[in-house]
């Protein structure tokens, strides 16, 4: 069973300069998912804070498994109500016993009160009564007591209880949390696959070697490198691979996959080798028919391999990284955040949860593709004297404050090899869905990236007469000027518009491509739309009704051919006949989330392929 922490509970000393939005002391942070960013100015205490959460030994927690707040739930309300028939017909009875149950006595009778889970709460006293009551006694002998007790008049008390809330009690019986041993793992800022100490002292024996960064992480911020927290610098590498090539089959097949993972997203799928060597202490790399010492690597290359290396090797983890983009191409960090959260990919099965400071604005950008993303911003306060207070607060992606944080200009945006121009969000997120099962369909093709070889351009529909795509508008703005070459996406849309599609291919010739269809959705298949359809609880039963031809939504109204057509529960339709304004991203969104190569039409493979050919021709 997979889950990471949905909130934990933060409250203490440590944490007492932290306070949350409204003023009040932070008593938890809450609504965490997958990757958890931390981001603010220098000096806002996002590291503090992010090495404090690592260093606290057992979590108080609330999990993404929504049976874990119901057993929360049910023991408080069941262990409030037992207490209640033990105060109001028991109160005389200090101790008593039940046949095969065994004996009570008053301290087993408590009102818990768990807004939190903890790993080392104690609910045997609550499930021995709970089990006394599933066993349905009817016999209670009072072994000491205080004036007059009635035992007969409490064990029906007791009984009634369980008829009524049998339920709940059979799932606090039945509940139980699967306790996952977390690796915990922090990668600070200081990290390097250059090895300090041979560099200082040469070649010498493992136990001899020392990993300097980690000594002085360890002394200035109090972190102990033990078997709760292991801190990972890069300067152990060497050692690591070496270990796990002479290990079992199994640690061996993790360096084989590790490698692949290089080749395929790194190396343009050259095939890649790590390389222990013996006689020089240095981790060597292989790729291709070149070899080198891993030192030789781009400082970018060896940070990635610092980020991810461990990623790979832990199946349960807990990742505490210290500003990951340093060094890092703004492509390559959008590929740090794409491996780690691909639902598809190597760590798709992995259960892995990432806390992580930054100063990247580009990470920012990420978050309005991924629905798996928290971001926290952090700011100091010293309006209370000269004490210095933090104030940390979840902020939605697209915030500008946090830009403002981080001094973000207009400057700070780098251009790409290529545009791609769609009209509007759910073409760029179909788009970039076909792209990336297009490429993993074809292995042996050479990659592109976003942010490094393309990027999206939404125009919004007829604001394209806006820009210069179409010499006889005038006072247009120049797109050649603007960003890299371009490629132009329309939907087929009415016959009004023929006319000034005819002038765009003329001009743009390959670089312009009107979609076989009115508009994005329609290139989908019936096999998607009704599986979309069945994602919404109204809709959960609904079976697409049999048509002659492939594909009878091509030319129509999508939202009307839904309503028209497949006659589901809920309305998808808008009033100009497309997918409904409240509904269009969500479908989107649903559309895409476990979509494979098979299930793409060849209108959409078509699509995938002009767009992926347009971008590899301005990459070379």
């Amino acid at each position: 069973m997979q889950y990471i922490y949905s909130s934990i509970k933060v409250n203490g000393e440590i944490f007492q300069n932290y306070l949350d939005k409204d003023g009040s002391e932070l008593q938890s942070i809450d609504n965490l998912s997958r990757v958890n960013i931390f981001i603010g100015s220098n000096n806002s205490g996002k590291s503090r804070f992010l090495r404090e959460l690592m260093k606290i030994k057992d979590y108080f927690f609330n999990s993404d498994l929504i049976e874990t707040k119901k057993f929360l739930n049910y023991v408080n309300e069941i262990s409030n109500g037992i207490y209640e028939i033990k105060e109001t017909y028991g109160k005389n009875i200090v101790s008593f016993t039940i046949d095969g149950y065994g004996s009570f006595n008053e301290g087993d009778f408590v009102k818990l009160d768990f807004d939190y889970y903890n790993f080392s709460a104690n609910f045997t006293a609550l499930k021995r009564i709970l089990s006394a009551l599933q066993g349905r006694f009817y016999l209670i002998r009072a072994s000491s007591y205080r004036g007059s007790s009635d035992t007969r008049q409490l064990a029906q008390k007791f009984n009634a209880y369980f008829d009524t809330n049998e339920d709940k009690i059979n799932f606090i019986l039945s509940f139980e949390i699967e306790k996952i041993e977390f690796n915990k793992f922090y990668i600070p800022i200081l990290r390097s696959l250059n090895d300090f100490h041979v560099a200082i002292h040469g070649v010498g024996k493992e136990e001899e070697r020392k990993d300097f960064y980690k000594q002085r992480i360890e002394n200035i911020y109090n972190i102990r490198n033990d078997e709760k927290i292991q801190i990972f610098t890069g300067q152990e590498l060497y050692f690591n691979v070496r270990k796990m090539l002479l290990g079992n089959h199994g640690d061996r097949k993790k360096i084989a996959d590790y490698e692949k993972f290089l080749s395929i997203e790194l190396f343009e799928s050259r095939e890649v080798s790590l390389i222990p060597k013996v006689d020089s202490d240095v981790l060597h790399i292989k790729i291709g028919n070149d070899e080198k010492a891993i030192y030789d690597l781009g400082d970018g290359i060896q940070n990635l391999i610092i980020l991810t290396f461990n990623l790979f090797m832990i199946d349960n983890g807990l990742f505490f990284i210290e500003e990951p983009e340093i060094n890092l191409h703004p492509g390559m960090q959008r590929k740090f955040i794409e491996t780690i959260l691909n639902k598809n990919g190597q760590l798709s099965k992995r259960n892995h949860q990432y806390f992580i400071t930054t100063h990247s604005n580009h990470f920012l950008d990420l978050t309005l593709d991924y629905g798996d993303i928290s971001i926290y911003k952090f700011s100091s306060d010293i309006s209370s004297g000269n004490k210095l207070l933090k104030i940390v607060e979840q902020v939605s992606s697209g915030d500008e404050r946090v830009l403002k944080e981080l001094g973000v200009k207009n400057s700070s945006v780098f251009l790409t090899n290529a545009t791609i121009w769609i009209e509007g969000i759910t073409d760029r997120l179909y788009l970039k869905k076909f792209l990336e099962l297009y490429q993993n369909h074809f292995e042996n093709k050479q990659k592109i990236f976003e942010d490094i070889d393309y990027s999206f351009v939404e125009y919004g529909g007829n604001n394209i007469t806006h820009w210069s795509f179409l010499e006889s508008v005038q006072s247009t703005i120049c797109v050649d000027r603007l960003c890299g070459k371009s490629i132009l996406i329309t939907d087929k849309d009415d016959r009004n518009k023929i006319a000034r599609q005819k002038e765009l291919k003329d001009k743009l010739g390959k670089r312009y491509i009107r979609l076989a269809c009115r508009e994005i959705e329609n290139i989908l298949s019936l096999d998607t739309i009704e599986k979309i359809i069945r994602k919404y609880p109204a809709d959960k039963d609904f079976v697409m009704p049999k048509f002659k031809e492939k594909y009878p939504h091509k030319d129509k109204k999508i939202g009307t051919f839904i309503k028209g057509k497949l006659k589901p529960n809920n309305n998808y339709e808008s009033r100009s006949g497309s997918l409904a304004s409240d509904k269009k991203l969500d479908f989107c969104n649903k559309a895409i989330g476990d979509m494979k190569y098979e299930d793409m039409t060849i209108t959409a493979r078509n699509l995938a392929k002009k767009t992926y050919d347009f971008a590899i021709s301005q990459k070379k």
